[in-house]
């Protein structure tokens, strides 16, 4: 079992490696990239911690384990997903937002859209809308494991 995940974590390295080289391309952050051997026997969350810790570095990552570790031990992280969740748009209730919408729901008479690639709009009242866009009043929104949900109604003219 240990085989499959060599070449999923070399091919992670590699792409942190590509995103790494970009963001030193931006001169907004300064990225230093440590060649460092630690052959002693902890884990590699406690190596990259350690790193961090002693070069008074900040760690970015997706790794909800490493976020939550390097924050017990006091080193500054950015966790992604925070940060993507951050930035979703925020949608009151009275809003009023135009969605192409673009499939049936699961319940009668609603329809689908999308505003992003992780925010699903619900319409209530939208099956005769499909394959049009359209501008709709957001009743209300909820954060889901597959992103945000907002729910609306058509606006009616």
């Amino acid at each position: 079992m240990q085989k499959a995940l060599i070449p999923l974590n070399r091919s992670t390295a590699k792409r942190s490696l590509v995103v790494l080289d970009m963001l030193k391309n931006f001169n907004l952050v300064n990225v230093t990239i440590l060649k460092t051997n630690l052959n002693n026997e902890k884990d590699n969350i406690s190596k990259i911690i350690d790193i961090a810790k002693s070069k008074k570095a900040q760690i970015i990552t997706k790794d909800f384990e490493v976020y939550k570790i390097a924050s017990l031990e006091k080193v500054a992280v950015l966790n992604f997903n925070n940060l993507e969740m951050a930035l979703y748009p925020t949608f009151l209730p009275g809003q009023k937002v135009n969605v192409y919408l673009v499939k049936e729901g699961s319940q009668h008479d609603q329809a689908i859209g999308y505003f992003d690639e992780k925010t699903t709009v619900v319409q209530i009242d939208g099956k005769s809308y499909i394959d049009r866009n359209t501008q709709i009043v957001v009743t209300s929104s909820i954060f889901s494991s597959n992103g945000k949900l907002v729910f609306g109604r058509i606006l009616r003219q």
